[in-house]
């Protein structure tokens, strides 16, 4: 069974390049190194800069507790600052 997961983020207006380099360093190392990743992709939205979408796809519930603790999620982190409000996640299975 394959988890994916989707988090919407709502950020701070003029943050966006700011945001994108933050959460694409991040997201290189999660894709790179933490195990039972299959996906992990930003998107934007069309027509507002202030809103994103990560799309996650994870092999195992296990594997998304352990990205939990990743040095790649420590990394995101790094984006509290850029946030306007907190962000909101979903999750989904096939």
């Amino acid at each position: 069974m394959s988890l994916r997961l989707t988090v919407q983020f709502k950020i701070k207006e003029g943050k966006a390049a700011e945001f994108e380099a933050a959460v694409g360093e991040a997201a290189a190392q999660v894709r790179a190194e933490d195990k039972g990743c299959e996906a992990y992709d930003l998107f934007k939205c069309v027509g507002d800069d202030t809103r994103y979408a990560l799309i996650e796809s994870w092999a195992s519930q296990e594997d998304v507790d352990a990205h939990g603790k990743s040095p790649g999620m420590a990394k995101m982190m790094k984006i509290g600052p850029l946030m306007d409000g907190p962000p909101q996640m979903h999750r989904y299975t096939d």
